[in-house]
């Protein structure tokens, strides 16, 4: 049997691979809407999904900030900026954190709802589909590289 070992560039590991997957993600669905002639739905779905890439890119922001608590959990005595102690400082970011998280989410969600409401022609439950785009997509990109990750180790 010949083994042939699938090379995945570090390329598709960044979060840009995340983003091009979310794009052609977004693009598959926007095609296939237009194909089967549901044209009506692509409207809503496009709202939710540039819905979904802002809130993509304000996770992108928050996700340095997460990496920079959990170093000064793991080195307390490089805490020069907060006297606090490093513990109390992470889990006042934990307590807080899933708060930070939904504000947007629900904002974004108010956003499409009022939309939906001013324009007749986007449907809510195509742009809710198109919000949630991000999350789909996401895990999506998890299977991939755990089913690459997998191929490799079985090599």
């Amino acid at each position: 049997m010949i083994k042939r070992k699938i090379a995945v560039p570090k390329q598709i590991r960044t979060m840009s691979a995340l983003s091009l997957c979310f794009l052609l993600y977004v693009a598959l669905i926007s095609l296939t809407l237009l194909l089967v002639g549901q044209t009506q739905y692509l409207s809503g779905f496009l709202l939710g999904a540039a819905g979904s890439a802002a809130y993509m890119f304000l996770l992108y922001r928050r996700v340095p900030a997460m990496l920079k608590w959990s170093f000064i959990l793991k080195h307390p005595r490089r805490n020069r900026l907060d006297s606090r102690p490093a513990l109390a400082v992470t889990l006042e970011s934990l307590r807080t954190g899933w708060f930070k998280t939904l504000q947007p989410i629900v904002a974004i969600a108010l956003v499409i709802l009022a939309f939906s409401r001013v324009f007749h022609s986007i449907s809510f439950l195509a742009a809710l589909f198109g919000f949630f785009s991000f999350q789909i997509s996401l895990f999506l990109y998890a299977a991939l590289m755990l089913t690459f990750d997998g191929i490799q180790i079985m090599e």
